[in-house]
């Protein structure tokens, strides 16, 4: 991990110099990007967007979440979630780097184990979900087609069984084609 992290810090160096050229009109970015949420879940990310002008983003992708709750005398259970996504960002380019708050729709499902970590029976079934989900990606450009990307984001489940409002943070790289 130490060895990856220095080999993308060489990397970045060596194409500081180059400017990427983003956001114009028709552009396609693709991103994948993986994180974790405010209730120690897993999150992860695929999105494919397509510029309609040098500032604004249209774009679809898929979102997985998966968490382990705590239960009672150190039971537990876990969950996942899959959401189909409708997003808008707005792209603010700072030199280097760039600025895209937005926000989206998820329609997806939701899937929690029938039985506890000790056997326990769950109330919970699988049903479908969906919400409404808000974030800023900051990115660093990397060169003429790659950034880095951090996005936290705050998703509102209007239908779960679970928590309601999740926080997560992704890490990623996006593609300029």
């Amino acid at each position: 991990m130490v060895r990856k992290i220095v080999m993308l810090a060489v990397a970045m160096a060596a194409v500081a110099g180059v400017r990427a050229q983003i956001g114009y009109k028709g552009q396609l970015l693709l991103e994948a990007g993986a994180g974790l949420t405010h209730v120690e879940g897993v999150a992860g990310t695929v999105r494919l967007g397509g510029f309609l002008s040098e500032h604004s983003l249209l774009g679809v992708g898929v979102m997985y979440d998966r968490t382990t709750y705590d239960a009672t005398q150190d039971d537990s259970f876990a969950t996942s979630q899959w959401f189909g996504e409708l997003h808008y960002r707005y792209a603010l380019p700072l030199n280097r780097f760039i600025l895209m708050p937005g926000g989206g729709l998820l329609l997806g499902a939701e899937r929690c184990d029938a039985l506890s970590k000790q056997g326990n029976l769950l109330p919970y079934g699988n049903q479908f979900v969906y919400g409404v989900s808000a974030g800023v990606s900051a990115e660093y450009i990397l060169g003429r087609h790659w950034a880095l990307a951090v996005e936290p984001r705050l998703c509102y489940l209007i239908r779960t069984h679970f928590d309601n409002l999740k926080l997560s943070a992704n890490v990623g790289i996006k593609y300029y084609f």
